[in-house]
């Protein structure tokens, strides 16, 4: 398929309380409706059902007295007489936050840490009958844990991701992990231990009922297709799994599997996103594609192409989908692409007008939601102040003079004129990285060696927009490995990324790399020719004279 004829049309129907009644969705081949139907007399903004009309399938939800959805039944309608399929029921803790879903076939617990974001994620088969009541034991065999945003680990593997600010830009798998661990921490619990065991000590009376009155039914708000008008029942399950005691052993835990994380690196993936921090292509440490991904507004994969088993789980705005449900995890709150949020807006009082189920107010294609609770725009440049004659005394003279031929383009080997001059086609990441350099080069040269080379930009032609990145209201912090070391005096220019002896006599000094940036591009001047370029920051301290004898008579 040439992805030229890929064309895909979304257009919502929303009612003036800014609930969506209706979306259509395709393709100049197929189209396909989803109708949505509410109680306007109970919980009048969470949807109630949700009709396919080509598929005739009905998804009837539930919600509970906090407003978090609590079951989702899935019937397939024939001459209006609606048929069993499916059910997933979901549990929420006191703090309404995901605690486990249970559907067929399968059950999904979670945990959370002290800072409120999900800590542990164990998913294994289960089985419940149409009420929801669980049939027989649950084996948890797969184990996530996220220590923090930068690490992710599993039985088998660990991956550890990369950022250039809040962006996720590669990741790296390693071998290891914790499959060789017997015990999921030091109490008697074990990992391969069915849910008996592990929640038997925890399951409570549901608490908070999604039961409705039998006398209110679903309206569809656009009108038509009030497909099966009375309620359909299919009660909550009668145990209720509430938050556990996994929190408190999550250090234990963590413990145990750093002692397996022995493995070295299996690969390296990069991630290449759009405007929205969405991964639209996966590549390798050699630059190959491994991942194709397009996306349908509200999340749904309309292209997810794989020459390899890897498959990203951080993928539509760069957070994690829950392939056990098909649920993004944004901290605050869960999202489905077809309902929206699956609990109300923590911050719904600040938008009175939208929804509180309204994901990024049905705009997800210009706005994005990191956490759930705020619609921010998406990330941009960072802006700079502009070089004018006005503010050219906040031009560095050092800065000018000692790297005036620098440019963080993202070819480092043979630029294109337009890559060098045109600043909207450097690295934006290597853009912050040679402005760090800058403003440590103007702190030693103003704070601990005087011996550098300064000059005055002349604010003409190219000069005048590259001095816009010699501003020291530009610069960012100085970093803590130079602002700390009093002895970080010196900084080197080289071709090399490595320098053992950078530019003092060994013999005299004992000398120290401290710091390194690049590589960029240095267009010629000076002592380090054209091509890549690293500079690097580093303290000499004199040796003793080790023929003196301090030794008093």
């Amino acid at each position: 398929m040439m992805l030229s004829k890929l064309r895909h049309r979304t257009n919502p129907t929303n009612t003036p309380a800014g609930r969506v009644c209706r979306k259509e969705q395709g393709d100049p081949n197929a189209t396909r409706r989803l109708l949505y139907s509410y109680n306007p007399h109970n919980a009048p903004h969470a949807a109630r059902r949700l009709y396919d009309p080509s598929t005739t399938n009905l998804r009837q939800m539930l919600w509970d007295a906090n407003g978090n959805l609590a079951q989702q039944t899935v019937y397939s309608v024939n001459n209006n007489v609606p048929a069993y399929q499916n059910m997933r029921a979901l549990y929420w803790d006191e703090d309404d936050r995901l605690n486990l879903v249970a559907r067929d076939g399968y059950l999904s617990y979670y945990a959370y840490g002290h800072d409120g974001n999900r800590a542990i994620k164990m998913t294994g088969n289960a089985a419940i009958d149409q009420t929801g009541t669980l049939l027989n034991s649950t084996n948890l065999e797969n184990v996530t844990i996220y220590p923090n945003e930068y690490l992710t680990v599993t039985q088998a593997e660990y991956t550890k991701y990369y950022y250039a600010g809040g962006n996720r830009i590669a990741s790296k798998i390693g071998t290891g992990g914790f499959e060789k661990m017997t015990r999921l921490c030091t109490e008697d619990l074990f990992f391969s231990g069915n849910a008996n065991t592990l929640f038997g000590s925890v399951i409570l009376q549901v608490t908070n009922t999604a039961n409705q009155p039998n006398d209110e039914y679903p309206v569809n708000v656009c009108g038509g297709y009030n497909v099966a008008t009375e309620l359909l029942t299919n009660p909550l399950p009668d145990f209720y799994i509430s938050q556990t005691n996994l929190n408190f052993t999550q250090n234990n835990l963590l413990q145990q599997f750093r002692q397996n994380l022995t493995g070295g690196i299996e690969a390296v993936y990069y991630f290449h996103s759009d405007h929205l921090g969405s991964a639209s292509w996966i590549t390798s440490g050699t630059g190959a594609a491994v991942q194709h991904l397009l996306y349908l507004p509200f999340g749904e994969h309309f292209v997810n192409e794989r020459n390899t088993a890897y498959d990203e789980r951080f993928t539509f705005t760069g957070k994690e989908r829950d392939a056990e449900t098909g649920y993004y995890y944004h901290g605050a709150r869960f999202n489905s692409s077809d309902i929206g949020w699956l609990s109300v807006d923590p911050m719904a009082d600040k938008y009175p007008s939208i929804s509180p189920y309204a994901y990024c107010a049905w705009n997800p294609v210009k706005l994005v939601d990191e956490d759930g609770r705020e619609i921010t725009d998406p990330p941009t440049k960072k802006e700079y102040e502009t070089a004018t004659s006005k503010n050219k005394h906040k031009i560095s003279k050092i800065s000018w003079g000692e790297t005036s031929g620098l440019y963080p383009t993202k070819n480092v080997h043979n630029p294109k004129d337009a890559d060098l001059y045109n600043t909207e086609n450097w690295d934006e990441q290597k853009t912050e990285e040679l402005l760090k350099a800058r403003a440590a080069i103007h702190f030693i040269g103003t704070k601990r060696n005087s011996i550098v080379h300064k000059s005055n930009c002349v604010m003409k032609g190219v000069a005048k927009k590259l001095a816009t990145f010699h501003l020291i209201t530009n610069f960012p912090n100085v970093d803590a490995e130079i602002l700390n070391d009093e002895d970080v005096k010196y900084f080197y220019l080289s071709p090399k990324s490595t320098v053992a002896t950078p530019s003092i006599n060994a013999e005299d000094y004992d000398q120290k790399c401290v710091k390194t940036y690049g590589p960029f591009y240095n267009n010629g001047g000076g002592d380090v020719p054209k091509g890549p370029v690293y500079i690097h920051f580093y303290k000499a301290i004199k040796k003793e004279n080790k023929n003196s004898n301090n030794t008093k008579r």
